[in-house]
C-alpha cells in the first residue's frame, strides 16, 4: 500500500505572520528570522527601493532567505496584506516618516489580529523653542515629513483603536544608560561635537527625499538630540 503523500509545511503547521514595517537594510528583519523559530513566517515591508535593494543584498547568503518576505510599497497607502493577517507587528525609526501617521496606523491596526501586538522605537519632538528649531528643521527636511511628539503618537494611536499605549525610554540594556541622557553628557564633555546644519549641510534643502535620509538623517537626528530636541522612545500597543 503507498504511503500517503505528506502534507507541506504550510498546511501542517499553523504560520505565525510578523511584519517589520520599514525594514530598511533588514537588520532588524534579519534579527527576527533568528530568534524566531520556522513557526513564524517573517515579513518585511519598506518604501524606498535602494533600502530593499541594499536589504536583499545583505541578506543573500546567510541562509536566512526562505525565511523572510521582502516587499516594496511605493508610499504609506493601503498595506498589501489581508486583515488579521499578523500576530506583531515591528518598527524601528519608520513612522517618523510617515507624511499621515493617523493613517498608517489605521492600516496597521487592520492587519493586525485581535490581541495582536504593535512595538516600534521612533523619535519625538520633544521642544520646539525657537532657538532649537534649526536642529528640528534639519530633521525634518531630511525625512521630508514633520515629527510627531509623543502626545500626537498616542492621539494617533488612541483614533486608530489601540489599546494599552505604552511609551518608555530607550536604555543601553548593557549599560543602563538613557541614550538621550548620555548624549547630552557625552556633547557638554567635548566626546561628541555636533554638527551645524545650515553651515554644514547647506545643500540639504536641494536634495531629493531619498538622498537626504541617506547623506544626512543620521546626523541631524543626533544633532537634535544632543540639544534635546528631540527624544527617543519604545512605544507598544495593542489590538483589542
Amino acid at each position: 500500500m503507498p504511503k500517503p503523500t505528506p502534507k507541506p509545511p504550510e498546511e501542517t503547521v499553523s504560520k505565525m505572520h510578523v511584519l517589520d514595517f520599514g525594514y530598511g537594510s533588514g537588520h532588524m528583519t534579519r534579527l527576527l528570522r533568528k530568534s524566531l523559530d520556522m513557526d513564524h513566517q517573517v515579513h518585511g515591508i519598506e518604501i524606498s527601493r535602494a533600502q530593499a535593494a541594499r536589504a536583499n543584498v545583505a541578506t543573500v547568503g546567510t541562509g536566512l532567505a526562505s525565511g523572510i518576505v521582502y516587499g516594496t510599497h511605493l508610499g504609506f497607502g493601503d498595506l498589501p496584506y489581508r486583515d488579521n493577517f499578523f500576530s506583531h507587528v515591528l518598527s524601528q525609526q519608520a513612522f517618523s516618516h510617515c507624511p499621515d501617521r493617523a493613517a498608517t496606523f489605521a492600516e496597521i491596526f487592520r492587519v493586525l489580529q485581535s490581541g495582536g501586538k504593535l512595538a516600534f522605537q521612533d523619535i519625538f519632538v520633544s521642544r520646539r523653542a525657537p532657538g532649537f528649531l534649526v536642529h528640528l528643521q534639519a530633521v525634518e527636511t531630511a525625512f521630508g515629513t514633520a515629527v510627531g511628539s509623543i502626545s500626537d503618537y498616542k492621539k494617533d494611536l488612541i483614533a486608530a483603536g489601540f489599546v494599552d499605549v505604552k511609551i518608555d525610554s530607550v536604555h543601553d540594556l548593557a549599560q543602563n544608560i538613557d541614550v538621550q541622557r548620555h548624549l547630552t553628557e557625552a556633547t557638554k564633555a567635548g566626546t561628541f561635537v555636533p554638527s551645524n546644519p545650515s553651515s554644514e549641510h547647506p545643500k540639504l534643502s536641494g536634495l531629493s527625499v531619498e538622498n537626504s535620509r541617506v547623506q544626512y538623517g543620521d546626523v541631524a537626528v543626533a544633532n537634535a538630540l544632543v540639544h534635546n530636541v528631540l527624544a527617543i522612545g519604545l512605544v507598544s500597543v495593542r489590538k483589542p
